[in-house]
């Protein structure tokens, strides 16, 4: 990775973003580092502002803190790019989208609420699963479907549905 560049004229190493905290910013920083109530991540990151704001280089920051050359660069660049905020606190992450959708959830119940198939006294899982399978083309595991019926207080192996008299 190549975080720093050198200046072919001089020789020497020019960073690319200049750590230079305001006065307010700095002041936030110190009272975050020692108020002992920061997650661990934001501590550093903390750590590393100050740090580059002493005019500590990089080698120096990264051995103290026992972190790493990116994760030192990234803290330096969101600073730059995105302001105090964006250096101290990572962005939401949107996670695996559910596989359970209303649309989904609504089909299921529905399912489980209707009479069982012929010859059965009552849904199972594995009934539910491959009817949603050749009905909707809905793939869900043996367990999400277990869960989105508990989920819904929904018992169709008991009967206990809205069409069934409890």
């Amino acid at each position: 990775m190549n975080f720093i560049s050198v200046d072919a004229n001089n020789l020497h190493m020019v960073e690319k973003y200049k750590v230079t905290l305001t006065e307010k910013d700095a002041e936030f920083l110190k009272k975050l580092t020692t108020s002992g109530e920061a997650k661990a991540r934001t501590f550093k990151r903390a750590m590393i502002l100050l740090a580059f704001n002493d005019g500590k280089p990089y080698e120096n920051v990264m051995s103290s803190l026992g972190v790493s050359e990116t994760m030192v660069f990234n803290t330096k660049k969101n600073y730059c790019t995105r302001g105090l905020e964006g250096a101290l606190f990572e962005k939401p992450r949107p996670g695996q989208p559910k596989k359970v959708t209303p649309d989904v959830e609504a089909k299921l119940v529905a399912l489980a609420c209707e009479e069982p198939p012929t010859g059965r006294n009552s849904w199972t899982i594995s009934l539910l699963t491959n009817e949603l399978e050749s009905r909707f083309s809905i793939d869900l595991g043996w367990g999400t479907i277990q869960r989105t019926l508990a989920e819904n207080q929904q018992k169709p192996w008991k009967k206990r549905c809205g069409v069934f008299p409890t």
